[in-house]
């Protein structure tokens, strides 16, 4: 893997939600000023972090807050 291109969004992945789940990450979402795809991504990096599956670089690039709505992670 290149690390310049870490960030590409190239890859896509299909999700169930019930619809209780779907309507209150859209709530969460549009509060925070993201989209709820950013928002999951968000989710997903902080929990490969807290789970330490990211390299050092990569944690510090994750950091604390969500780098499109500045909500913490």
């Amino acid at each position: 893997m290149n690390n310049d291109n870490i960030n590409d969004l190239t890859e896509t992945c299909s999700i169930r939600f019930s619809k209780r789940d779907l309507e209150l990450l859209g709530k969460i979402s549009d509060v925070r000023g993201c989209s709820n795809s950013d928002f999951i991504r968000s989710l997903v990096r902080a929990s490969f972090k807290k789970l330490a599956y990211l390299k050092e670089e990569e944690k510090k690039a994750v950091g604390e807050v969500c780098p499109l709505c500045g909500g913490p992670l």
